[in-house]
Parts: C-alpha cells; structure tokens; sequence
C-alpha cells in the first residue's frame, strides 16, 4: 500500500512553503528521502528541502495507530532542529574550549588531547550521575595506492558525512592517522548499535563511490563499563572481541 499524505496541520505547511491542497495524496517519498522499511514507532532524523530551495533538518518521531474502522495508520510527528544541526560545529569548538589547537587541522574534529579529555569528562560525569555513555572506535582502511592529499580528503568526506548523522551533543575526534573515537553521551550500549546503523548505510555507499572496498573501515562501539579513564575505555576497544567489520 502506498504511503500518501492524508492529513497535514497548518504549521507543517508553512514549514516546507507549501500549501495544504498540494500536500494532501502525495505520496511521502515524493517530498523527502525516507527509508520504506523503517518499522513504526521508530525515531529519526531527515534532511529535506522546501520549495523555497531551503534545506532543513527535520526530527520524526512515527507511531502506528487505529483510525475509525480499525484500520492501521502511521502518524509522524516532526520537529525543526535546523538550528540545532547547524550549531555542531560550535559543539566541536565548545569541547575545545575555542582553542583551535585542540581540533584536528585536516578533519575539524577534536586532536587525539582533546577527544581524550572530553571522553574522562564524560566518564566522571556518567559516575556521578550514574547515566550510560557509550562509544564508537572507527579506523579506516585505505587503499596503499593513495596519495597522501587523496586520503586526506577521503577521510574529511566520510567524516562530515558522519557528522551529519550524529545528535548534537555527540563528539568525535582523531585518535591518530585514520581512527577516530565517537562519543555518545546518555546512550547504551544498543543505542551506540542503533546509531551505527544509521551512520553505516550512509558511509559504506560513500566509500563505494570513492573507490573503496566493501571492507572500507573497521568499526568497535561499546557502552561503558567498569572503565576508569579514557584509556581503559579506549583500550577495551581496542581489544572488544565482538567487534564489527563494516
């Protein structure tokens, strides 16, 4: 069955500069790239453009429901966090104190100091509080072949494009040449799976197109567990024997 638009309300209208009539049986592929298979109840976030060319990001959160006759009807509920997706690179510049000395000069991310410092800040404050903090250790794998300027630039693409899909309060930064650590405040360790998910079927096609393998990267995440310290954690990482081969 197709899924079409049926009912809108006047602010989700004025949202994407389109008026109600135009927006009523057409069909939601048509107005934004989302995923067919994505099950109900499921929470995620989309770029779209308006028809004033605009680009906006769009939280959604899905729930099936029960119409009149009993018949099953997904209701999505979006938010505007444009505002929110633009501010990520302030977020890098906040975990870096404004210091551009902490930010990786090829990538933008946090410097393997800074990513460390923010990864023991983020341990004390999830003991404290006793709140889950997981994270993702990404090391690509380049082709030898590559010149230095091309894996430069490589490396920048996939990580913006990585960045793209992570929430705003997400940090990452250069462990070393091609491995980076993502750091995922107030997430479990299956929310760390959940979001890699997302972020994989972005950058493996990416990769695809670069020239690389379906091999491209190597990929450990965890939540964290009796870690200490950032190095215990980065460590157990490392070391995680269920680890994933994207």
């Amino acid at each position: 069955m197709e899924d079409i638009i049926e009912w809108v309300n006047p602010y989700f209208c004025e949202l994407l500069s389109v008026s109600h009539d135009k927006l009523i049986g057409t069909p939601i592929a048509d107005l934004m790239d989302m995923d067919p298979l994505l099950p109900p109840n499921t929470n995620f976030r989309i770029k779209v453009k308006t028809h004033e060319n605009k680009e906006l990001w769009l939280a959604c959160v899905q729930k099936r429901n029960k119409d009149k006759t009993q018949n099953d009807k997904i209701v999505r509920y979006f938010t505007d966090i444009s505002d929110l997706q633009r501010r990520k690179p302030l977020r890098q510049m906040v975990s870096a104190g404004y210091d551009t000395s902490r930010l990786d000069p090829h990538t933008g991310t946090l410097n393997r100091r800074a990513i460390i410092q923010e990864l023991n800040t983020q341990i004390s404050r999830t003991r404290r509080y006793n709140n889950p903090l997981s994270a993702i250790l990404l090391q690509f794998q380049l082709h030898t072949d590559m010149q230095n300027d091309e894996q430069k630039e490589y490396i920048l693409t996939m990580v913006n494009a990585i960045n793209a899909k992570l929430r705003w309060v997400d940090v990452i930064g250069s462990l070393s040449a091609g491995i980076f650590l993502i750091i995922l405040p107030e997430s479990s360790g299956t929310a760390a799976a959940q979001a890699w998910k997302k972020i994989d079927n972005d950058i493996r096609k990416l990769a695809l197109e670069k020239g690389q393998t379906e091999n491209a990267y190597q990929v450990n995440y965890s939540a964290r567990e009796q870690d200490n310290s950032a190095d215990e954690m980065i460590q157990r990482l490392e070391t995680f024997s269920g680890q994933k081969v994207a």
